[in-house]
């Protein structure tokens, strides 16, 4: 009875998820959260100032989201693959950048947690010449890459550029040092389960197991367009 007084007496706090808002006051506090997040079918960038267990995802979001961090980058002359690990059943951490596919129709998706810690603090992701990092207020996108809705199926990251939006509030962006076309990669036990061109361009690179680029005359397993072929 106790434990339920003192959970329904925590204060309510509201994550705005478009412009952002000043949670300073309530960093490192425990609170029930409220927030409403567009999400569209296929693959979201996600960063919010609290924690979610695999089973508050699953409720969130449906049983067939999945979530994905960024393992690695695998760079090839001006190319780069980023290459994201499934991270779900370890849930997602506060402050910390995924990507998180969602199989509904595209909406808000109300999140409600009770006895959640937010936090302030960013923990971007450094590989090389890539940061992926959340982004907490509304922010422009110029230099910088990300996720738009019309490359949701493929979790393609575009140049953001000078778009009137930029980046809304519990999204990601990454920043690359090098300014060269970005690919990305879906690791699965074979290690490499799917691929997209992230370079804006219409040609599709063929990658075999290792995530190596091969060109035409490779034989062998080939990874293109999310499909494996037999050459």
């Amino acid at each position: 009875m106790c434990c339920a007084l003192q959970m329904s007496a925590q204060r309510t706090v509201y994550v705005n998820t478009m412009q952002g808002n000043d949670l300073s006051k309530y960093d490192q506090q425990t609170v029930n959260v409220t927030s409403f997040r567009v999400v569209f079918q296929g693959w979201n960038t996600i960063c919010l100032p609290f924690g979610m267990t695999e089973a508050e995802l699953n409720a969130t979001f449906g049983n067939d989201c999945r979530l994905e961090t960024l393992t690695d980058v695998r760079v090839n002359g001006t190319e780069q693959t980023l290459v994201f690990g499934d991270v779900k059943a370890q849930g997602l951490e506060a402050g910390k950048p995924y990507i998180l596919w969602y199989g509904g129709e595209s909406n808000y998706v109300t999140i409600r947690l009770q006895g959640k810690q937010l936090t302030t603090e960013q923990h971007p992701i450094h590989i090389g010449a890539i940061t992926f990092s959340g982004i907490a207020e509304q922010t422009e996108g110029t230099g910088r890459y990300g996720i738009l809705a019309r490359d949701n199926a493929t979790a393609q990251f575009v140049s953001v550029g000078g778009t009137v939006n930029g980046f809304f509030a519990t999204r990601c962006a990454i920043d690359n040092d090098l300014q060269g076309n970005l690919l990305t990669v879906h690791g699965d036990a074979t290690g490499v389960a799917s691929l997209s061109t992230v370079n804006g361009g219409q040609q599709t690179a063929a990658f075999n197991l290792a995530g190596q680029r091969v060109g035409a005359d490779h034989r062998g397993i080939t990874v293109q367009d999310g499909h494996k072929v037999l050459r």
